[in-house]
């Protein structure tokens, strides 16, 4: 069983095939897939499922907490398991991939700042925007921290600088 198939079944969620397919697809994507991409994959293993059904389940597991929706404003939403461990994005600029990495001193420099302003860094987004340094790109992607599947989260865009996560108001 997947974590996305865990997530679905410790919320309660059916299961038809048309959802295990796309779970299926989501686990194996090694990058965050749109509507229109899963669409692709899912429509080369089942040419039946429509974009509405796609669509429509994304939109579940975006309620139900299963999906985030990422939007990097290139009017592309991109969506990635909702209960990974606090992590950043790199878009590459140059071809819309997404790099996740973790950067521990981000958030340590950030609740500094907020210090010294005289707040308590509650959590913060960043995403990075960058085209690849060919000369340096091999040896600065050695130095990414890997992101593996956590453990269950609670529903969150934000993170904490000690890596607890908490709901944005109004979500």
């Amino acid at each position: 069983m997947t974590s996305l198939e865990r997530l679905c079944q410790e919320r309660g969620l059916s299961m038809s095939r048309q959802r295990r397919l796309i779970i299926r697809v989501l686990s194996e994507a090694r990058t965050h897939l749109s509507a229109a991409d899963l669409h692709q994959r899912v429509t080369e293993l089942d040419p039946d499922i429509s974009l509405a059904t796609i669509y429509r389940t994304l939109t579940i597991f975006e309620e139900e907490g299963v999906l985030k929706r990422l939007d990097f404003g290139d009017r592309k939403m991109r969506y990635e398991q909702a209960d990974k461990e606090p992590h950043d994005h790199l878009l590459d600029t140059t071809d819309g991939s997404v790099v996740e990495f973790q950067a521990p001193e981000v958030a340590a420099l950030l609740a500094t700042i907020a210090a010294r302003l005289g707040y308590r860094l509650d959590g913060y987004r960043l995403d990075v925007f960058a085209s690849p340094d060919d000369s340096r790109a091999e040896s600065a992607r050695a130095c990414v921290t890997a992101v593996q599947p956590p453990a269950k989260r609670p529903r969150s865009r934000h993170h904490h600088h000690d890596g607890r996560e908490h709901s944005a108001p109004g979500r």
